[in-house]
């Protein structure tokens, strides 16, 4: 019993310090009580691992850091109890990795994954920040009183009618930040509770009504879940600062207290990330967008569900499920899930002790898979996937300066094209050639923590700390980069390579000398968006300017900036066309659409050019004699 006394006495002498410690989607006691609940622990076991500390105070987080210093004295003696107990089979290998990791023991990076993680060169071209351009910057915290308490986390994008948005979460709400030029400025702010230090959104457009609703969740101090109607944004027309355009009706609190560690949204359905035994929550958007209709969940013992990230692949709807302490990701089919079919569990990846399964990336062809590791033991993962059943290991890797600038943890990643965007904290927002998927290779970065004016002088450390560049966002159609730092707020940022083809029209081709069953052609023109493009692919939809969009063709050189569709199926119909643009390494952001409304397949014959066809057929027909003026004798 010396073993149980010493750590009840330990933990009962530290609840002061203890009391700061952080987990990810919940305090340590609600991890312990769901893991005695589920029978993964016994309660002689609960009573050694929690000691005396729950009759005096509840271990609630309130700051977002893992204190590795608190139960450092503590650890040998835990280890060894833990490690006792996988001996004589009182406590599995899951659980006890679980436990261990709740308490942060750091794997070395030999117990991760196989070996270790690997340190990148950059592009030999990479100077400066690289491939990326600061393109605006607001930071709402500086207007904050008590800012020093405050902190910005999610962010996502929205864009109506040319006019582009950032949504901004942090500490006391939600901000919607005007982008469109290069001086942003907030539109409307909405104030919602909880969600200190964890607040998301993303959004849903509702093809039936026409309408974008935001989804914005929170966790912590009683955060909920929110929606708000986006449709009175304006497009053309800028609203002023602090307009606030959006009016109380089309605010709507949902509830669900807590349970949004994280938020998904996609194919029409919400997906809530507890971060804890919830589990992802998952709900449908199809029927009523104001009103979400749960259906599903992945809840369960160790099944934290940190982050999510679905994608249709070969005609079945998956769920990656990063989840969290069990230092791996989840696959599941959630094709029939509106039917409240159960998430069929179809994959998952080998454990990684030591390793927090923070969230995931996917590369466009659904082939790999980009894990991120917040416990800064290999922080990026690479895996096949191509067997969706065995997800196989490749290598992991780390930014560039880990060893010449310190460590730093990386956050979230997002891929788009053949780059793999990250936030990665104290080093900011860091990106990837990922041309070659298991060959990254880092070509740019923008020091949001560490230099965020984009003076050239590094003003802070990295020391594994979490401050710095939270999430990031790609998908606006001009190409902005959006990327959320804890401290230093909004940036906008854009690569030359992202930029989408401007000034594209639409009209239909003249007749010319063309013969009566010519059709009337669509012709597309368009301005080269840079120097970087070297070709394009046309995209066409016959149904709504939403799409579905098919390609027509491919590899139009970048010289031109024309296209003519004569494909000989066109008919009379209204059509709609996108211009992508191409380098050598990533594919561009699609223009904008545009539109050709084709009235007829044939042109029409001018009555000139039928006089002078009727003449000359008359004058054919006339004797030989009758062209002389004497008509011929019978």
């Amino acid at each position: 019993m010396k073993v149980f006394k010493s750590i009840a006495v330990f933990l009962s002498a530290t609840l002061t310090l203890a009391s700061s410690y952080m987990l990810m989607g919940g305090t340590l006691d609600t991890f312990l009580d769901d893991l005695l609940a589920d029978g993964a622990i016994s309660e002689s076991q609960y009573s050694v691992i929690t000691g005396v500390y729950l009759k005096h105070a509840d271990l609630h987080f309130n700051q977002h850091q893992v204190v590795d210093n608190i139960f450092i004295p503590l650890r040998d003696e835990l280890r060894s109890f833990i490690d006792g107990e996988v001996r004589v089979q009182r406590l599995s290998k899951n659980t006890a990795t679980y436990l261990l990791n709740l308490f942060n023991f750091k794997a070395a990076p030999e117990d991760g994954p196989e070996g270790g993680p690997g340190l990148l060169s950059r592009s030999p071209s990479y100077s400066s920040n690289g491939i990326v351009t600061k393109g605006g910057h607001i930071n709402v915290k500086d207007k904050q009183s008590g800012a020093g308490d405050f902190i910005n986390n999610g962010i996502w994008g929205y864009e109506t009618d040319g006019r582009e948005y950032a949504l901004q979460c942090s500490s006391d709400g939600f901000r919607i930040i005007d982008v469109t030029n290069t001086r942003p400025f907030i539109v409307q702010f909405i104030r919602m509770g909880g969600g200190r230090i964890w607040r998301d959104v993303e959004t849903h457009f509702d093809p039936v009504k026409k309408t974008t609703y935001a989804y914005v969740g929170a966790q912590g101090q009683g955060g909920k879940l929110w929606v708000v109607n986006l449709s009175e944004l304006s497009g053309p027309t800028a609203h002023g600062p602090n307009s606030k355009p959006i009016p109380l009706k089309h605010i709507k609190l949902l509830g669900y207290e807590n349970f949004s560690h994280t938020l998904s949204v996609s194919y029409g359905l919400l997906f809530l990330n507890s971060g804890g035994s919830g589990g992802c929550q998952i709900f449908d958007l199809t029927k009523n967008p104001w009103v979400p209709r749960w259906v599903s969940s992945t809840g369960g013992n160790q099944k934290d569900c940190h982050d999510s990230f679905s994608r249709m692949v070969d005609g079945r709807l998956l769920l990656f499920s990063a989840d969290g302490y069990t230092s791996r990701v989840r696959i599941y089919d959630i094709t029939d899930v509106r039917s409240r079919v159960s998430p069929l569990l179809r994959g998952e990846t080998e454990r990684s002790d030591g390793t927090y399964a923070h969230s995931v990336a996917l590369t466009d062809d659904s082939k790999y898979m980009y894990t991120f590791d917040e416990f800064d033991n290999y922080d990026i993962a690479i895996y096949d996937i191509s067997v969706i059943s065995k997800p196989t290991l490749i290598k992991t890797f780390q930014w560039k300066g880990e060893e010449s600038e310190g460590s730093s943890i990386i956050h979230n990643g997002f891929v788009r094209g053949n780059f793999l965007f990250t936030a990665y904290y104290q080093a900011g927002f860091r990106v990837f050639d990922i041309s070659n998927p298991i060959e990254p290779v880092e070509v740019g970065n923008y020091e949001t923590h560490r230099d965020p004016e984009g003076s050239g002088v590094l003003k802070k450390d990295v020391n594994e700390g979490y401050q710095g560049a939270w999430n990031v966002f790609i998908g606006l159609s001009s190409g902005k980069i959006l990327v959320s730092d804890m401290d230093s707020g909004t940036f906008v940022l854009t690569l030359p390579s992202l930029e989408a083809p401007s000034g594209l029209k639409g009209s239909l081709s003249p007749c010319g000398q063309s013969s009566r069953y010519t059709k009337t052609i669509p012709t597309l023109k368009w301005d080269k968006p840079s120097e970087a493009a070297t070709n394009y692919v046309i995209s066409r939809s016959n149904a709504t300017q939403e799409g579905p969009y098919f390609i027509i063709a491919e590899e139009i050189s970048s010289a031109e900036g024309t296209y003519r569709d004569d494909l000989a199926e066109l008919v009379p119909n209204t059509y709609y066309y996108t211009v992508t643009a191409k380098n050598s390494e990533a594919e561009f952001d699609a223009s904008k659409v545009v539109k050709i409304t084709k009235i007829t397949s044939e042109c029409k014959i001018t009555r000139r050019k039928k006089r002078k066809r009727k003449r000359r057929r008359r004058r054919q027909r006339l004797p030989p004699s009758s062209r002389t003026g004497t008509p011929e004798l019978p």
